[in-house]
């Protein structure tokens, strides 16, 4: 009978055993795939980084380049029809005061 006990406890323990081997093995490879996920996700916020401060550098050359440009290479041609109508419009006025200063 005592050996009876004996191999019930022994058999207890070898199931226990196995049990938390298991339960061990299953959350380190759970931890080892979120570990995995953080990298992935890690190394494409890098790459996403990388490729806008390629596309800001890019941007900035274009704007730099535009800078170089005359102010009516810039801008469309009724901006600059509506700025000569204006400095037009502020001379012929400038014109009409001096002309009633001079009379």
């Amino acid at each position: 009978m005592g050996s009876l006990i004996l191999a019930a406890v022994a058999g207890a323990l070898i199931f226990l055993l196995a049990l938390t081997t298991a339960v061990y093995r299953g959350r380190a490879i759970s931890a080892e795939t979120k570990r995995d996920e953080a990298v992935t996700l890690s190394a494409q916020a890098l790459d996403a980084k990388q490729k806008a401060e390629e596309g800001f550098v890019k941007i900035k050359e274009v704007f730099d380049e535009r800078m170089k440009l005359p102010l009516a290479a810039i801008m469309t041609d009724e901006q600059v029809q509506n700025i000569a109508n204006f400095l037009a419009e502020k001379l012929f006025i400038s014109n009409a005061r001096m002309t009633d200063k001079i009379q």
